[in-house]
This record gives structure tokens, sequence and C-alpha cells, in this order.
């Protein structure tokens, strides 16, 4: 036996027997895609996570009598993470977005 008081979760307007959805007011405008921008944030997250998977490697490196070249391949890392930022910090000064 189902209660009075309980409600349909159906949303309703004033008037109406059910929401009516062709009217968007209320959505959110579609996001416009920068290309540039894409790009450049999957040039950053390539180099976060490499940057950050080199600096978990120093055991392995270690073990392998290849200590030196972790360190300057972890800079070289570090470098290009930097210059993804920039970039990025770049085209939106620029770009607007």
């Amino acid at each position: 036996m189902q209660s009075r008081h309980v409600r349909d979760w159906t949303p309703h307007r004033p008037g109406n027997q059910a929401a009516d959805l062709s009217d968007n007011s209320s959505v959110a405008p579609a996001r416009s895609v920068c290309m540039e921008k894409e790009r450049l944030l999957e040039e950053l997250t390539a180099a976060v996570s490499d940057y950050f998977s080199m600096q978990s490697d120093p055991i392995v490196a270690e073990s392998r009598g290849q200590r030196v070249l972790l360190k300057v391949d972890i800079e070289t890392a570090r470098k290009r993470k930097e210059e993804a930022k920039r970039a990025i910090r770049a085209h939106q000064a620029v770009h607007g977005c």
C-alpha cells in the first residue's frame, strides 16, 4: 500500500503535469574546445608523468649502476615539465582560454 505523502520525484513546473525539457535556459552552454590548449595539456600530462615515474626509479637505477644518468634524466624531465607549464600559461594569456 502506497502512502499518500509519497511524492513523484519527477520535476514539475507550475501549470504543467511533467517537466518541459525543451526549455534549455538552465542548461550550461557547451564548452568550446581549444585544440592548442588540449595539445598543451596533453604535453604537460606526459611531462609530469615522466617526471614522477623517474622520481620513483632511483633504486632500480642504483642497482644497474646508472645513478648519474638517472639524475640527468630527472633534470631533463623537470625542465620539460616546467616548459610545458610555461607554454600553457603563455597560451592562456594570449588566447584567453
